[in-house]
């Protein structure tokens, strides 16, 4: 019973620290005002640009708008303007990698055959 209980509080005080280590480094590299600049902002300029984002993509509104804002606030992200926001960008993506692995391999198990994770 104690083992389970430290091992709960060790995993707590873990997840703790890397919520809060993310969300520093992405005030520290510049990442979070950048995200809402970029959201406030209504000009279709790409950041650190003078040059003109695409703002249509599939003809319905509301997707072409969520996809020039997700272009907008990647752009710097993938443009290499910012090493550290590069570097935050190869770690941010190798998480997503892992987290999709394991959701593809979940979704081959043949104990998932009939959910709707095997989609």
């Amino acid at each position: 019973m104690l083992f389970r209980i430290a091992t709960s509080l060790v995993l707590v005080a873990i997840t703790v620290f890397g919520f809060i280590s993310i969300l520093s480094l992405a005030e520290w590299n510049g990442w979070m005002p950048m995200f809402q600049a970029v959201l406030s902002s209504e000009d279709n300029l790409l950041p650190g640009t003078d040059k003109a984002g695409r703002t249509e993509f599939t003809g319905f509104s509301p997707v072409d708008y969520a996809l020039s804002r997700l272009i907008r606030f990647f752009y710097p992200s993938v443009s290499g303007q910012s090493p550290v926001l590069s570097l935050f960008t190869a770690y941010m993506a190798g998480q997503i990698l892992a987290v999709h692995t394991a959701v593809e391999l979940e979704g081959l198990r043949i104990g998932n055959a009939d959910t709707p994770m095997s989609l």
